[in-house]
């Protein structure tokens, strides 16, 4: 104890502490104007206000009675600050030996008041809260819920973790939707730790037109990786003819010995209606995917080599898939690596791939092929930049009573001339690009001609592979023939921070050889390609401007991609233009524009915007308004959502979520202190 005046009576024992006084116990500070200390009960007493604070928290009262060792007390109109968020005022607080504190006729609010702002956002009023600080959690008993002043519904008895705690079992925050499709509905997430590793989560979920449904999400951590389960399922669906429905969602990942990785995903969905493209996943709200992936894969990346063996299927809500023609991979295995020694100064690569699939209608097919490649550079005294390529590719094909085999030569050079000039202001590169390429004609032998089988069945042609010696995304396609691809580069790097790009080129073909069509690949059916170009444009911390374009000889525009970026004190916000005109010969255009946005009203409220319209129809695809309120004690959020589905009808949703701030792993608000003047 130390105090500016000490004053001790041997007759009776009793000790006066006045004037900063201050008591040190095992982690606990006690301060105090004054404190009288009786040696026959062994107990202290603060007549005059004081403050008790340990790791966990800071209680501050009027008066009270505390036993010599900090522990038990008996506090009167007392306030305590819990884990520097929760503030609690109560008439009475009683400190027990077992450490747990009882808190009676209370307030509890982890917001911030002040003169201009009297009345918290939300404060909970109790009879009585129990806190157990070894659990890290709050009990409350003849609970009522006042927000912004107004008595709102709520459990009377209920617990709440303590603020920082990251996994708590408990009840999340609530939420509410109304949509055209679902009608008025609402969740409630109740979440459960299971142990140290895995944890539960269970949400009902009732809305007035569709079935109850019961999600369920399931996360375990291994000591090699983890997986999670998540899915739900929907009892009595008057959406559907059946009366069960639902879907099951589960990705992992797990390390092995000897670098291997074994990571799978599965995606499995009821099918709603496949005359409306619409699944269970899309019709409830969880996805809008059309096409589900599901694989399962061992892999292993070393410095110089890549392998993995896979099995897949994909399940499809398209009108347009046969689920016969759909395959199952069964299995595919792929191997490279970066041989160790140089042969004729270059680096050599080899691959091998293994195909296997099975279709719906009994017929099995198997793909097999490699590549080796061998690769070298030079550069000349005047700075030119010279590579050459060769590759030789194999291709066997086995299935339905047909065998075939196939090998292509495909050899390459590459000229680039980097020129570089720099000014006062900024530096300059300018760079010709030259890339010859030659493969047969035809592959020696018989190439793939199955349509159910190949895996190349369309290209795209963009900057990005301009200089590619193969534009089929698969392994049984070659891009064959005598060609050229030719293109220019030029950076503009200015001293001021910004930066401009552009990339035009254009692929010039000795003959056309009828690989590329209007129906495989935009920009490459006739004999010289369509000119493809990629202008960027970047000012420091602020604007960012990126366009692709594929236009021909007479300036038709076929592929336009232009994103606009731009990020200010308060704003923040992406524009993304999307025109596609005769996409793979269906002579139907793609036209869309798309605005992502927030924009900051104020230190609390928040305007958020993530909308597309379709040009073409001059209808929205779909979009999302939201208006956020957030301060250091609770998140608010409104949301309207429309969307038009496959038959241009139109959904609209609405949205409400509050989350009270304060409690559990919510606590970290990055503005944590109000903004309250003075």
């Amino acid at each position: 104890m130390v105090a500016d005046l000490l004053r001790y009576d041997a007759n009776s024992g009793a000790l006066t502490a006045r004037g900063n006084v201050k008591v040190f116990h095992e982690g606990r500070i006690l301060s105090a104007p004054i404190i009288l200390y009786d040696a026959q009960s062994d107990r202290l007493s603060l007549p005059e206000g004081f403050t008790l604070s340990d790791q966990t928290s800071v209680i501050q009262g009027r008066e009270a009675t505390i036993d010599a060792n900090l522990e038990t007390a008996i506090i009167l109109g007392a306030r305590a600050l819990i884990q520097e968020r929760l503030t609690i005022e109560a008439d009475k607080i009683t400190r027990r030996a077992d450490g747990t504190s009882q808190f009676e006729a209370i307030i509890a609010s982890t917001c911030t008041t002040c003169a201009e702002r009297p009345v918290p956002f939300w404060q909970i009023r109790a009879a009585r809260i129990i806190h157990d600080p070894q659990a890290r959690r709050l009990h409350y008993e003849n609970a009522q819920l006042d927000i912004v002043g107004i008595p709102i519904p709520f459990p009377p008895r209920f617990s709440t973790p303590e603020p920082g705690v990251a996994r708590a079992t408990g009840f999340l925050a609530p939420s509410l939707i109304s949509n055209t499709r679902l009608g008025i509905g609402g969740k409630i997430p109740y979440y459960r730790v299971l142990d140290a590793y895995s944890d539960i989560t269970l949400t009902p979920f009732v809305t007035s037109k569709g079935g109850p449904v019961l999600e369920a999400e399931y996360r375990r951590r291994t000591k090699n990786g983890g997986y999670s389960i998540d899915g739900a399922v929907a009892f009595g669906d008057a959406l559907s003819d059946e009366s069960v429905n639902g879907f099951i969602v589960s990705e992992g990942g797990f390390f092995l010995k000897r670098s291997y990785v074994l990571d799978f995903e599965i995606n499995l969905s009821s099918d709603f209606d496949q005359a409306t493209e619409t699944g269970f996943m899309e019709t409830y709200g969880y996805s809008n995917n059309d096409r589900l992936p599901n694989f399962i894969r061992l892999s292993r990346t070393k410095t110089d080599s890549y392998f993995e063996i896979s099995t897949g299927f994909t399940q499809s809500f398209r009108t347009t898939d046969t689920t016969a023609e759909i395959p199952v991979i069964l299995p595919h295995a792929y191997f490279r690596e970066k041989h160790a020694r140089r042969f004729l100064g270059g680096a050599v690569e080899y691959s091998a791939f293994a195909t296997g699939l099975s279709l719906g209608n009994s017929e099995y097919y198997s793909r097999l092929g490699g590549v080796l490649h061998w690769q070298n550079s030079w550069i000349t005294q005047n700075g030119i930049v010279i590579s050459a390529d060769a590759q030789l590719i194999g291709n066997a094909y086995i299935g339905a009573g047909t065998n075939t085999l196939s090998v292509a030569p495909v050899t390459a050079i590459e000229v680039r001339y980097p020129l570089a000039l720099t000014t006062q202001n900024a530096q300059h590169v300018l760079e010709p690009i030259v890339q010859l390429v030659w493969s047969r004609d035809k592959p020696f032998g018989t190439p793939i001609e199955n349509v159910d089988a190949n895996d190349s069945t369309t290209a795209e042609f963009e900057e990005t592979n301009l200089f590619s010696l193969n534009r089929f995304p698969g392994y049984d396609e070659i891009e064959a023939g005598l060609r050229a691809n030719v293109g220019l580069r030029y950076l503009r790097y200015a001293k001021s921070g910004w930066e401009l790009g552009v990339t035009v080129g254009r692929v010039f073909r000795s003959a056309n050889l009828g690989q590329f069509n209007t129906t495989n690949a935009n920009g490459l059916s006739q004999r010289n390609s369509d000119y493809v170009a990629a202008v960027s444009l970047a000012l420091p911390d602020r604007l960012e401007i990126t366009s692709r374009l594929l236009f021909s000889t007479d300036f038709k525009i076929s592929k336009n991609e232009l994103e606009l970026s731009y990020t200010a004190d308060r704003f923040s916000g992406e524009i993304r233009y999307v025109f596609l005109n005769d996409i793979l010969g269906t002579a139907q255009q793609q036209h869309e524009i798309g605005l992502l946005a927030q924009y900051r009203l104020d230190n609390d409220w928040a305007l958020a915007v993530d909308w597309r319209e379709n040009l073409v129809t001059n209808q929205t695809i779909d979009g999302t308004i939201g208006l956020i309120y957030e301060n250091e004690c609770a998140r608010l959020q409104f949301s309207l959502s429309v969307e038009y589905d496959s038959n241009g009808q139109r959904e609209t949703e609405f949205g409400l979520q509050l989350s009270l701030l304060g409690f559990g792993g919510n606590s970290n608000y990055k503005n944590a202190t109000h903004r309250c003047k003075g």
